[in-house]
């Protein structure tokens, strides 16, 4: 297990629990903000009682998903707003961020709402996303996550 990740849990094989955020605005099935803030806080608590070892923020509801440079600030900013909350209610366990095929959106969210980790897609099939996403990375100074 890579440092950072073992520096992240006291488990040599954490749980992450996924908090499936509701579509973003503008996805077909949006409702509002406040209402998914609300149900990601109600799982996030549910979840810490539990016992999870870690929490993952996704956009989950967002297929078919679109690239980074097709996701727009919307989705951005609605996921920051959701991870920010999940933060607040995870009594000090990491937790990530995911948003489907933009990598880099995810690591803007989790930089703006201090998350721990990104999940990232697809690198296997495209390695330059992996190398887009480390140069993205270091211009922001987000090593640490």
């Amino acid at each position: 297990m890579p440092d950072l990740v073992r520096d992240l849990f006291t488990r040599p094989k954490p749980v992450v629990a996924v908090i499936h955020a509701g579509p973003s605005p503008g996805v077909p099935g949006f409702r509002s903000v406040r209402a998914a803030v609300d149900r990601a806080v109600a799982e996030a608590r549910l979840l810490v009682e539990l016992g999870v070892d870690g929490l993952l923020v996704e956009n989950a509801h967002d297929a078919p998903a679109l690239g980074d440079e097709e996701t727009g600030p919307e989705v951005v900013a609605y996921m920051t707003h959701i991870a920010v909350a999940v933060r607040r209610n995870a009594n000090r366990l990491p937790v990530g961020v995911r948003i489907l095929c933009a990598d880099r959106a995810a690591l803007a969210v989790a930089l703006g709402a201090g998350c721990h980790f990104v999940r990232v897609d697809g690198w296997a099939r495209d390695p330059t996303q992996a190398a887009r996403f480390h140069r993205y990375r270091e211009s922001l100074d987000a090593s640490p996550i």
